[in-house]
């Protein structure tokens, strides 16, 4: 995903503030989609079948995984649910939201991402 501005979100199905957030970042994905900015969802859910109803039921328009032994959530020591990172096209974390705030966490990832965007893009 080099060049992209990407936002990984850690979750849980059990999390009620992780199901709100699946609706902000739906409108972000329409909003810059385009503009190549990518939203990669990452479940902790330990029950695949937990992960599997949330996201049947939620039916998210961007990409969702299990991080099926935790691994990642733990080598990112994830401090709550949900937690997000926003990466500019560095690949380097930029800004980071512990919890969902409705809202004013979807007004405060528009604007880092439009300020991401007018970023140069790093050299290849």
């Amino acid at each position: 995903m080099a060049g992209r501005i990407v936002l990984v979100d850690f979750w849980a199905s059990w999390c009620a503030p992780c199901k709100a957030s699946f609706s902000a970042y739906a409108r972000l994905q329409e909003t810059y989609a385009s503009r190549g900015v990518v939203i990669l969802a990452v479940s902790v859910d330990e029950n695949p079948g937990d992960f599997a109803a949330f996201v049947r039921r939620l039916r998210p328009p961007f990409a969702t995984v299990r991080d099926r032994g935790q691994l990642l959530v733990r080598s990112v020591d994830v401090p709550v649910m949900p937690t997000s990172y926003l990466l500019g096209r560095d690949g380097k974390v930029r800004y980071v939201h512990a919890g969902f705030r409705g809202d004013r966490t979807e007004r405060d990832l528009r604007r880092e991402i439009d300020v991401l965007l007018g970023e140069p893009a790093p050299p290849s």
